[in-house]
C-alpha cells in the first residue's frame, strides 16, 4: 500500500504486509514472544473495518483467550480509532473511525466463551435455551457437578444396575468422584460420541465395572443438564458443546452467521482445545470451499500453558502443519522480539533450543505435543542495565525444604529492598514469579519483615486467607458440630480468641463449651460467649440466607475492627466483602446452604482450586507483584524475579482415578480388594505413557 495510513504506522514491513492484506485467503501467524502478534491482530481488525466502508463492526469477530485479555484488546482498537478520529489527514478515514467508534462497544470482542453465549442468546429458539441464562463460574460448576453425582449415586444406586455395580467396586465416595469426572471431561468425551469412538480406553476388553461406568455416562449428564435447566444456567463448557452441536446440526444457524460475520479473528491458538478448533472450523467451512467467512488466527506454540483448562498445544501444531499444504491458507512465522532486551533473548534461545528439542525418533504423539524450538532476534536498540541477568546460586546448609525456603525468601527480600533503596527501583516494576503459591506465606514474610509493600494476584486459595478460614470455619462448626478441629479452630480465631491452654483443657473433657473447666474467668466468659454465638447462629441458620447470617456474625463479634487492625488490614476487608458476595450468589445461583458452601469450599481445598484474593479498588497497586507464572501471561515488569528453581521436580505420573488421553478417550484406574491401585499391567487399559 503506497499511502500511509495511520493505523498500520507502527509495525514494521513484515507485520505490516500481514496486517493490510485484504485477499480472501485463511491465514495462520505463528508468532513468538514479543513479536508484535496481537499488535498485527490488532492492525489488522482495524485495516478490514477501515477499508470496507459497507461493513458493520459485526463483520469482524475477534477473540482471545481472557477477558482481560479481550479488554486490552479492545481499548487498544479505541484508542487507535481515536487517535484516528483526531489526527488522521483524510475525512472520510476520521468520518470511519468515529462510526466505528460509536458502534465499538457492541463489537464481538471477546473470549471464545463470551461470543458462544452471544450466539447461543442469539439462536436460543433453535438451540432449545432460555436466552436469559446464567454462565456458572469454573468452581460453581464443580460444586454442581459434586452434588448432582452424589445426589443422582444416592438416588439410583439401589434401583440402577449400573449404579450397584460402579459402587460396589469403587464405593460410593470414589464412585462420586469418578461421575463428577465423566462430567468435568465431557469436552473429550462428547465429541468422541459423535464419532461414534469408544468413551473409555479399550486396549483390551472392558471389564465389567468399566462398561457399568460407561453405561452411567449418559445417565449423569442427563441429570447434571436436567439441573442446569432447573436453575437455568450453563458452565462454560455447556457453551462450547451447545454451540458446536448446534452448528454442526443446524445448517440455517451456519448461514446466518456466515451472512452476519465475514472475518474471524483468533489471538492465542495455542490456547485453544479440539471443540473450539471444531468451532471456528464449522463457522469458516475450511472443509468446505469458500463459506464467504475468513480465518485469521495467531499463536506461539511455545507458549501454551494451558493445559490445565484443556488447551491443547497439539491441535495448534496439527492445524499449521495441514494447513501449511492447502492452497487457500498462508502460513507465516515472527521471529523478531521487540519486548525484551538482547541478552534476555539470548540466554532464552540458549536455554530453550535444548529443552524444546523434538527428535524424530520420539512416539507420534510425543512429536505432535512437543514444539520444535523457534529461535528469536531481538531488534531492541536501547542500552541494557549493566546486568540485565542475574543467576543467583544460594549456598543453603543441608536442611529441611522450609529453611531452604525461607533463606531463598530472606535473600530476595533484601535485593528488593537494595533495588529500591540504591537502584530507584519501584517496587510496583518488580515481579516475583511462582510455579505454584504453595509455599507463598514464606515469601510474605520475608517482605513483611523487611516492610516491602506487596500485592497476591489470581494465586493461591481465597480459602486460605485468614479472614476466609475464619468464616468458613464457623460455617462448618455449624454444619458438622461433631467437628472438634473445626471448632477449636474457630475458637482460636479473633472471632473468640481464646487461649491454647484453654483449647487443651476443652480437648481433654471432650470439647463440652458448658462444662466445668479450671479456667480463668476471661477465657470462661470467652467460651460462653461462643456458646451463645453458636446457639443464635443455628436457629438463624434455618431462616436467614448465609450472607445475612455471617453479616449478623460480623457485627456481633466485631471481627471487621480486629482484621483491620492487622497487617495488609484494606485486604483483608476487601476479602471478608469478597466471601460474603461469594456466599451471596451461591445461594442465589445453586440454592445452596451454609452446608453447601463448606462442602464447596473443601472441594475447592482439595481439588487445588484457586481464587485470587480480592483485588483492592483504585489504581495499580504500588507494591511487588506476587503472582504464579500463568497469572503473569501477557504482563510486563521492568524486574522480575523466579524463585524456587531449584525446588523444580521431575513430572510424576497422576495418581487421578481418571486420565484423559486425547487419542483413546478416558482411562479409569482399577483398584484391588483393599483399595489399592493395581499394578499397571493389571490394568491394560490405563496409559502407561
Amino acid at each position: 500500500m503506497s499511502q500511509k495510513v495511520p493505523w498500520l504506522e507502527d509495525l514494521d514491513d513484515e507485520q505490516r504486509e500481514l496486517a493490510a492484506t485484504t485477499e480472501n485467503c485463511h491465514q495462520l501467524i505463528n508468532a513468538g514472544p514479543g513479536s508484535g502478534k496481537t499488535r498485527v491482530l490488532v492492525a489488522h481488525y482495524l485495516h478490514l473495518l477501515m477499508v470496507r466502508d459497507d461493513w458493520d463492526v459485526d463483520a469482524v469477530v475477534a477473540i482471545t483467550f481472557t477477558e482481560k485479555a479481550a479488554a486490552e484488546m479492545r481499548e487498544r482498537i479505541g484508542e487507535k480509532l481515536r487517535q484516528i478520529v483526531q489526527d488522521a489527514p483524510e475525512e472520510r478515514w476520521r468520518r470511519r473511525a468515529h462510526a466505528l467508534l460509536d458502534r465499538l462497544p457492541e463489537a464481538p470482542i471477546g473470549t471464545i466463551h463470551s461470543f458462544c453465549a452471544r450466539l447461543l442468546r442469539t439462536f436460543a429458539l433453535d438451540a432449545r435455551l432460555d436466552p436469559n441464562f446464567v454462565i456458572l463460574d469454573d468452581l460453581q460448576a464443580q460444586t454442581l457437578r459434586q452434588s448432582v453425582s452424589e445426589r443422582w449415586l444416592w438416588e439410583k444406586w439401589q434401583s440402577d444396575g449400573d449404579a450397584q455395580i460402579v459402587v460396589a467396586y469403587w464405593g460410593f465416595e470414589r464412585a462420586v468422584e469418578l461421575l463428577s469426572g465423566l462430567l468435568t471431561h465431557r469436552l473429550l468425551l462428547e465429541p468422541r460420541k459423535a464419532k461414534g469412538e469408544p468413551l473409555l480406553c479399550q486396549a483390551s476388553p472392558l471389564s465389567e465395572p468399566e462398561e457399568a461406568l460407561r453405561r452411567c455416562y449418559e445417565k449423569i449428564v442427563a441429570a447434571y443438564e436436567q439441573a442446569e435447566t432447573e436453575r437455568n444456567v450453563l458452565d462454560f463448557d455447556d457453551l462450547l458443546l451447545r454451540t458446536w452441536r448446534l452448528l454442526r446440526e443446524n445448517e440455517t444457524v451456519r448461514r446466518r452467521l456466515r451472512q452476519r460475520h465475514r472475518r474471524l479473528l483468533v489471538d492465542e491458538l495455542q490456547d485453544t482445545d479440539r471443540v473450539q478448533v471444531d468451532i471456528l472450523r464449522l463457522i469458516c467451512g475450511w472443509d468446505e470451499g469458500e463459506s464467504g467467512v475468513w480465518f485469521f488466527g495467531v499463536g506461539d506454540s511455545q507458549q501454551s500453558i494451558y493445559a490445565f483448562r484443556n488447551a491443547d498445544v497439539s491441535v495448534f501444531n496439527e492445524l499449521w502443519e495441514t494447513m501449511s499444504q492447502r492452497h487457500n491458507w498462508r502460513c507465516h512465522r515472527l521471529r523478531r522480539n521487540y519486548r525484551s532486551v538482547k541478552p534476555l533473548v539470548a540466554l532464552t534461545n540458549h536455554a530453550f533450543e535444548r529443552i524444546f528439542a523434538v527428535s524424530e525418533s520420539d512416539a507420534s504423539l510425543t512429536q505432535r505435543f512437543r514444539t520444535r524450538f523457534q529461535r528469536m532476534e531481538s531488534v531492541r536498540q536501547d542500552l541494557p542495565v549493566p546486568m540485565p541477568v542475574e543467576i543467583v546460586l544460594l549456598k543453603a546448609p543441608k536442611t529441611d525444604k522450609w529453611q531452604r525456603l525461607r533463606l531463598e525468601a530472606e535473600w530476595i527480600a533484601q535485593r528488593i529492598r537494595q533495588l529500591r533503596d540504591d537502584e530507584g527501583v519501584q517496587p510496583s516494576d518488580i515481579a516475583i514469579l511462582l510455579r505454584e503459591l504453595t509455599h507463598i506465606t514464606v515469601f510474605e514474610d520475608a517482605l513483611r519483615r523487611h516492610a516491602l509493600p506487596y500485592h497476591v494476584i489470581a494465586g493461591y486459595g481465597f480459602f486460605e486467607t485468614m479472614e476466609a478460614r475464619d468464616l468458613l470455619t464457623f460455617l462448618q462448626v455449624l454444619a458438622e458440630p461433631d467437628d472438634f478441629v473445626a471448632l477449636a479452630a474457630w475458637l482460636r480465631s479473633p472471632m473468640v480468641g481464646v487461649s491454647d491452654e484453654t483449647l487443651w483443657a476443652l480437648s481433654e473433657r471432650g470439647w463440652d463449651l458448658d462444662g466445668e473447666v479450671a479456667l480463668p474467668e476471661s477465657q470462661r466468659t470467652m467460651l460462653r460467649r461462643a456458646k451463645e454465638l453458636l446457639n443464635q447462629a443455628r436457629e438463624r441458620a434455618e431462616r436467614e440466607s448465609v450472607r445475612a447470617l455471617l453479616e449478623w456474625l460480623l457485627k456481633e463479634t466485631r471481627y471487621e475492627v480486629l482484621a483491620a487492625a492487622l497487617p495488609q488490614g484494606r485486604q483483608r476487608l476487601a476479602n471478608i466483602r469478597k466471601f460474603l458476595r461469594m456466599a451471596q450468589e451461591l445461594s442465589e445461583g445453586l440454592r445452596m446452604n451454609h452446608r453447601g458452601l463448606v462442602r464447596y469450599a473443601r472441594t475447592l481445598v482439595e481439588g487445588e482450586a484457586r481464587i485470587g484474593e480480592q483485588p483492592l479498588a483504585g489504581a495499580a497497586t504500588p507494591a511487588v507483584q506476587v503472582m504464579t507464572i500463568h497469572a503473569a501471561k501477557g504482563l510486563e515488569f521492568p524486574c522480575v524475579i523466579v524463585p524456587m528453581l531449584g525446588e523444580v521436580r521431575a513430572l510424576r505420573g497422576s495418581d487421578a482415578p481418571l486420565v484423559a488421553d486425547p487419542d483413546f478417550g478416558l482411562a479409569v484406574r482399577l483398584y484391588d480388594e483393599v483399595g489399592n491401585t493395581l499394578r499397571r499391567d493389571a490394568m491394560p487399559n490405563f496409559p502407561s505413557r
